[in-house]
């Protein structure tokens, strides 16, 4: 609901979603402490309820248990949803190195989702993230899978 609210532009519905939502983050990340994906949503959560510190660290905590080097399939989405913890914190600089560093991995940079969803717009009046967007859309599906091989 949090998401859906901020996508819409209701920042206060958002919160109000976000802050009933932490509690059971917490839980799940005291129940599954290895586990990358609680850290990553009470990252993001925190990160709209402007808890930056906080969602800092526990966005690159996240990434950290599952690093790139360790899994090829789910490093790189962490790795892209740590982008978007930058982002909704409010860190568009660490962001925008974050998505640099990605561009050349297969699954972590897609141009649909940046071109298209709310959650990048921060980014859009940046010309990295506009050069970043045309070198994703001139690489077709296909290359993708040749620059994972090699």
């Amino acid at each position: 609901l949090g998401w859906i609210k901020k996508a819409a532009g209701d920042s206060a519905g958002a919160k109000i979603a976000f802050a009933s939502a932490r509690p059971l983050q917490v839980a799940y990340l005291q129940k599954w402490p290895d586990d990358p994906n609680p850290f990553m949503m009470l990252a993001l959560t925190d990160a709209v309820l402007g808890r930056t510190e906080d969602a800092l660290n526990e966005g690159r905590k996240a990434a950290a248990i599952l690093p790139i080097s360790k899994d090829a399939i789910d490093g790189p989405v962490l790795a892209t949803e740590l982008a978007q913890v930058y982002v909704w914190a409010g860190e568009n600089e660490l962001a925008i190195q974050q998505l640099e560093m990605l561009k050349q991995l297969p699954r972590a940079l897609t141009y649909g989702d940046f071109a298209k969803l709310p959650e990048w717009d921060p980014l859009r009046s940046d010309p990295r993230f506009q050069k970043l967007l045309s070198e994703l859309k001139s690489i077709p599906i296909a290359n993708r899978t040749e620059l994972a091989q090699k």
